[in-house]
């Protein structure tokens, strides 16, 4: 009997591109049989249907902010099965979008109304999201309403976090200082 491994290569050819771990932890939950020898004389069993693997929730999320002109043929049949199968996706769904188009389009004016739309939802991930932005509405407003943006300072700020990790802080600034200006600044 083919082992939850072997199982995720055979499916890997035929064109799925899902982890290992989903495919071990479906093996695990369905615990197929393994035949014992005296079985092999016994009349056979149809084997158990599979049913399909789920979508990883990271994988579905994107799906739900993808804008609709990106989204593959699969993956619109994937988000309109997700969407019929629960109400609570299709608001999701709603939300997101309006929310991601308010931001790519600078729409400061619709943030109140997209909140309490999310509050409203039911849908406790929504309502964290939406408090969380509430508790620091003041910001959020201007990153939507002004031309500016400080991605380049916290792109910089991750740099040299990420350098001064690498040195385990054994050193002092003065090396840190040496690597930093040692690797270019690319923009």
């Amino acid at each position: 009997m083919p082992n939850a491994s072997q199982i995720w290569r055979e499916l890997c050819q035929l064109g799925y591109d899902g982890s290992r771990g989903l495919v071990a932890r479906w093996a695990e939950r369905v615990k197929l049989p393994c035949p014992q020898p005296e079985e092999s004389h016994r009349e056979s069993k149809p084997a158990p249907k599979s049913e399909a693997v789920p979508w990883s929730p990271n994988r579905a999320a994107w799906l739900l902010i993808k804008p609709e002109n990106d989204l593959t043929v699969e993956d619109r049949q994937a988000l309109e099965k997700m969407k019929q199968s629960d109400e609570d996706v299709a608001k999701a769904y709603s939300l997101g979008q309006r929310f991601i188009k308010m931001v790519r389009e600078h729409q400061p004016d619709e943030l109140l109304v997209w909140l309490e739309d999310a509050v409203k939802s039911g849908i406790d991930t929504l309502k964290g999201f939406a408090n969380g932005i509430h508790q620091e509405l003041a910001a959020v407003m201007n990153a939507l309403s002004l031309p500016w943006s400080n991605g380049q300072t916290e792109g910089q700020v991750n740099r040299l976090k990420l350098i001064k990790r690498q040195m385990y802080g054994r050193a002092n600034f003065d090396l840190l200082r040496k690597r930093v200006i040692i690797y270019p600044v690319r923009c």
